[in-house]
């Protein structure tokens, strides 16, 4: 008899919870290595997960992924290109007169919070993607996980959404020659998107796969406002390119166009009313106790 491994037990988590006693209580009083538990575990996993994709769920999630992926990434790469313009001129040209300049700190207090704002809109709408696919594709989350993963990381590669570059929905600040000063710095051309790619869009995803999951004990009314979050997301997403700004901010005479709102905002209508879920749920559990 042999106790299981940490890799083992920690793979063995991804099974349901009746079948990963009874797989765990099986390695248990066998014989064999730590490598071979391992294994049969992650052997396992994967046939549940294929036996998944027989029904309709993983496949719908599946298309609504894909394109998710696609679209996440391309808006992300717009807003951190835009976003390093304005942090090179605040962080990259200060020097002793402009800090002593009322004029300077004016721009930033108009500039920089529009990049916070921006970052946890992007954020938001990741974590709200997520979510929604957490709720279709239920138990095979960590396969349509796993091709979430896979999509983001492969966007993030450089020339892979070259073929978007200069569609004028998705225009970037640093596709404009006016910007190159920017983009010649290596933090500013691959590190800044890498980290928005990486903090602001996958770990969100998967956080809000995870919350998907368990999205049982939201109730009614509040799952009603969480898909209405999930519609305005993919709008939003949709409408985060040029000619949605200009149609927004512009007043092109003789044609007056109305101003529209920002859409920013409502990217946080979504993990506010998970997060008034999950308060609501804690605070009945502790008054029934």
């Amino acid at each position: 008899m042999r106790s299981l491994s940490r890799p083992a037990e920690f793979a063995s988590r991804m099974l349901e919870a009746a079948e990963r006693e009874a797989v765990c209580g099986d390695l248990n009083e066998a014989a064999g290595t730590s490598l071979e538990g391992l294994r049969e575990v992650l052997g396992l996993v994967a046939r549940r997960q294929a036996q998944l994709w027989l029904g309709w769920r993983p496949w719908l999630c599946l298309a609504i992924v894909l394109p998710l992926g696609i679209l996440l990434s391309v808006v992300s790469h717009r807003i951190s290109s835009g976003n390093a313009v304005t942090l090179w001129l605040t962080a990259n040209n200060v020097d002793a007169y402009l800090l002593r300049n009322e004029g300077f700190w004016s721009g930033v207090r108009d500039s920089v919070p529009g990049v916070f704002l921006a970052w946890l809109a992007i954020g938001c709408w990741s974590w709200t993607c997520g979510f929604a696919a957490g709720v279709l594709s239920r138990r095979a989350v960590l396969s349509t996980g796993a091709i979430f993963c896979v999509v983001l990381l492969a966007c993030a590669v450089p020339g892979v959404l070259s073929a978007m570059d200069y569609k004028p929905a998705f225009i970037r600040a640093d596709l404009y020659h006016v910007n190159d000063a920017v983009f010649r710095l290596a933090f500013y051309r691959w590190m800044l998107p890498l980290f928005v790619q990486i903090a602001l869009v996958l770990i969100p995803v998967l956080r809000g796969m995870c919350d998907g999951t368990r999205s049982s004990f939201i109730p009614r009314a509040l799952k009603i406002v969480m898909w209405l979050s999930v519609s305005l997301t993919v709008f939003s997403l949709v409408t985060q390119g040029m000619f949605w700004w200009m149609v927004r901010v512009w007043m092109m005479y003789p044609l007056r166009y109305p101003l529209l709102p920002s859409l920013l905002p409502f990217a946080m209508l979504g993990p506010m009313a998970y997060l008034l879920s999950l308060t609501t749920q804690q605070r009945k559990k502790v008054s029934t106790r």
